[in-house]
C-alpha cells in the first residue's frame, strides 16, 4: 500500500481521523490494517506523513494522523 489517503471529512481534529464504512472494510481486509501498526498517511489534497492505527475493525477504522510533509507536486 502506498499511503492511506484521508478524505477532509474523516478528520476530527488535527491529530484523529475516523474511516467508517466500505473504506475502512477495505483497508481491514485488503490491506490489513491492524491496532498498532504505523502506515504511511496524506491528506487528499494535503499534508503527507505517517498515521497510527489505534482501533481497527472492518466497519471502523480510528487514526492518530502525524502529517508534516508538504504535498507532492502534481
Amino acid at each position: 500500500m502506498n499511503s492511506v489517503i484521508i478524505l477532509p471529512e474523516e478528520f476530527r481534529s488535527p491529530a484523529s481521523a475516523i474511516i467508517e464504512g466500505s473504506r475502512a472494510a477495505y483497508l481491514y481486509e485488503f490491506h490489513e490494517l491492524r491496532a498498532g501498526l504505523e502506515v504511511r498517511a496524506a491528506r487528499l489534497g494535503g499534508l503527507r506523513g505517517r498515521a497510527r492505527v489505534i482501533e481497527a475493525s472492518p466497519d471502523r477504522i480510528l487514526l492518530k494522523p502525524e502529517l508534516n510533509d508538504p504535498p507532492f507536486d502534481a
